[in-house]
């Protein structure tokens, strides 16, 4: 079980090993920013999605066969937002870079992929991304309001 480390700051944060068993911690992460800022069930589903969309991707698509695969994640709460920050030491991936996928297509025309980026864009109040000393930091905002 990874240990997530509650600051003085009133932040959290925890640092996962770059593999597919990590992901079932989230729910752990979850549940501790839940109970730690009183969010309602939607803002916990909000945060939980966007969070296993993100540390999903990073998992199954950012690394290659690099020593040392890690994710670290950071949230604090300033009045109704929640900042989350992302940082891996996978392969750049810029999700900004990515065009959303369109709405209306029937569902056989759907091509594999890109849904989860979607849903990171619609739901998130704001996204930041950059890549800096061999670092993905990626940072979002979720309005629980």
């Amino acid at each position: 079980m990874t240990l997530i480390k509650k600051h003085i700051d009133n932040s959290l944060s925890v640092k996962l090993e770059g593999k597919k068993e990590s992901i079932y911690e989230l729910e752990n992460l979850c549940e501790e920013i839940g109970d730690l800022w009183n969010l309602n069930s939607k803002n916990r589903f909000t945060l939980n999605l966007l969070l296993e969309e993100i540390i999903s991707n990073i998992i199954f698509y950012g690394f290659d066969n690099s020593e040392a695969k890690y994710i670290e994640v950071v949230a604090n709460k300033e009045g109704d937002l929640i900042n989350v920050q992302i940082s891996d030491n996978g392969i750049p991936f810029n999700m900004l870079e990515i065009e959303s996928k369109p709405k209306e297509v029937k569902l056989e025309e759907k091509e594999v992929g890109g849904l989860g980026i979607h849903l990171v864009k619609n739901l998130s109040e704001s996204i930041d991304y950059m890549y800096q000393n061999g670092k993905n930091v990626l940072t979002i905002q979720i309005n629980i309001s």
